[in-house]
Order: structure tokens, then sequence, then C-alpha cells
């Protein structure tokens, strides 16, 4: 009779390696979505930005709300009103700003920019009650500048008023989008479908901003279904598919990938013809990639809250 005791580890090794394979794809599946969204964003650029937000983010009110109703966790609803304010007012300027951004600047510019908000997220964090200010943080946010210099004063579009509105547009997306992460892990009482709440009240205001300041738009049919497909599957299903990734699959995995998304994002745009790879552009979206993997340098990489769209679930 042959002793199989020693396949135990190897099966159980085997066993573990498949029960994680699916929600780290799961993490990776979100990752990729998020790389799309420049992408799509770009293709969507004739898209008045309060309509474009406000039927986004309608989506992902609608898969919330649908959670919400079949588990029957009616009790989500009951925030303060500081948590509306704050988590609404965020949200909305990230999106908003973020959408506009594109109509005015380069894609990749403002893409880049954009991915300043890890690095922001783990510097002004370091100001917090508890927290420290160290020289990892530092350089972080010395590489996060010097980048953006390097993105737009070396850049071989010539940077009018116009462009330059634009990247401060992104700027102030990225600052609003870095506030909204803050507050999340401050406030130990949200979770993500919170976050679907404020896709709800983010929707209502740009609809309503859309009907006073722009003028009424009508999306080709082409235009409905990129709308559709952000809203619902990049907007919506990614925070779901994060959400599963980093508590069922390998958060040690999902952690290095994470930090490689500008990367693909700025690819997909380069692949697609929407922006030409120049040496400006390698540079700047090398070194943000660097300075956005100092954060897991502070804290063990284990640690959930290393992943830099860890607090968006």
């Amino acid at each position: 009779m042959v002793d199989r005791s020693f396949d135990k580890p190897v099966d159980l090794e085997k066993r573990y390696v498949l029960k994680n394979l699916l929600p780290t794809l799961s993490g990776c599946s979100a990752l990729a979505l998020w790389s799309l969204t420049a992408l799509l964003s770009v293709e969507l650029i004739n898209i008045p930005p309060f309509l474009l937000t406000g039927v986004m983010t309608s989506c992902f009110f609608l898969i919330t709300l649908c959670k919400i109703a079949l588990k029957r966790r009616w009790s989500v609803f009951r925030q303060s009103l500081s948590t509306w304010l704050i988590g609404a007012t965020t949200f909305t300027a990230f999106n908003v700003f973020y959408h506009a951004s594109f109509k005015l600047a380069p894609a990749a510019t403002v893409d880049l920019i954009n991915y300043l908000w890890p690095i922001m997220v783990v510097v002004v964090s370091s100001f917090l009650p508890g927290e420290r200010f160290t020289k990892r943080h530092a350089l972080s946010a010395l590489l996060g500048f010097i980048s953006l210099y390097i993105l737009i004063g070396y850049s071989p579009v010539k940077m009018h008023s116009k462009e330059l509105l634009g990247c401060f547009f992104a700027f102030i997306g990225a600052l609003s989008w870095t506030a909204f992460n803050l507050f999340l892990s401050r406030d130990q009482t949200t979770n993500g479908d919170v976050l679907g709440l404020f896709a709800g009240l983010t929707a209502a205001i740009c609809f309503i901003f859309h009907f006073i300041c722009e003028p009424f738009t009508i999306p080709s049919q082409r235009e409905w279904l990129q709308l559709l497909f952000i809203g619902f599957f990049v907007c919506g299903s990614t925070y779901t598919l994060w959400n599963y990734g980093i508590k069922r699959g390998s958060i040690k995995q999902l952690s290095i990938y994470s930090y490689f998304t500008p990367v693909a994002s700025i690819s997909f745009l380069v692949a697609f013809g929407k922006s030409e790879l120049t040496n400006s552009l390698f540079i700047s979206t090398g070194l943000i990639t660097f300075a956005s993997t100092i954060p897991a340098l502070i804290k063990k990489i284990t640690e959930p809250n290393t992943l830099p769209f860890n607090d968006l679930v």
C-alpha cells in the first residue's frame, strides 16, 4: 500500500491556490475595467460633463439599490448629515472635474494627474491625528510633483490657457477623490453600499446642473451604449469585484497589480491612438507609478489599507 501522506501538503496548497484564484481574478477584472475609464471618457467628450456624470452615477445607484433591496439592508440609509454632505460633495466634485478635464487637456496628461491621488492620500493622511510625516511621505510627494512638472513643462503639446485649465480641473478632481478616500477611511460607519447612495445624490445634483448650466444634449445610440457600459460595469460592478477580490483573494498579488493601473490606463490610450507616447509621458508614468508604490513600504503589504483602491469598498 502506497503512503500518500506526503501528498497532503501539496493537495492543500493546490486547493488554497484554486480557492483564491477566482477572487484574485475578480480583483484583476476590476483593475482592468478601471484602466479603461480614461479611454472610454475620451470617447464621450462630446457629452456635457454634468450629463455624463449624471447618467453614469445613476447606473451605479440602481445597482446599489437592487443590492440593498435584495439583502433588505435599509439601515444603510441612516447616515449622519455630515456623511451625506461630505460624501456627496467630494464624490460629485471628483466625477465632474474629471470628465470636464478631458474636454480641455490631452487625455494622457489628465489621466496621469488624476493618478496622483494615491500619493496625495498617503501624504495628507500623515498629518492626521495618530499619524506622522516620514521621509517616505516626503519622497512620495516629491516624485509626484516632479512627474507633474515633467508632464506639463516638457509636453510636446503647447499648453495654452485652455489646456492648463484642464490640468487644473484634473488636479482638483484628484484632490476631491483624496478627500473622499480620507473621509471613508476615517468614517467606520460607511461601506460599499453607501458609496452607491452617494452616486444617487451625485446623479440628482448633476441632472439639476445639466438643465441649468449646459445645453440640452441627446447622446447618440453608440454614446448611450458606452455610457451604460461605464455606468453599470466600470462605475458599478468594479467596486463589487474589487471588494470580493481583496476579501477572498490574494491581497499581495492585487496590491502589486493595483500600482500598475496608471501604466495600463496610459497603455490603452496610446494603443488606441488617443495619446502619443512621448518621452515626458513615459518618464512621468514611471515616476507616478513608483511614487504610488511607496505607501506599501510604510505599512506591511498584507494590510488591506495599503491598497490604493481599498477605501472605495
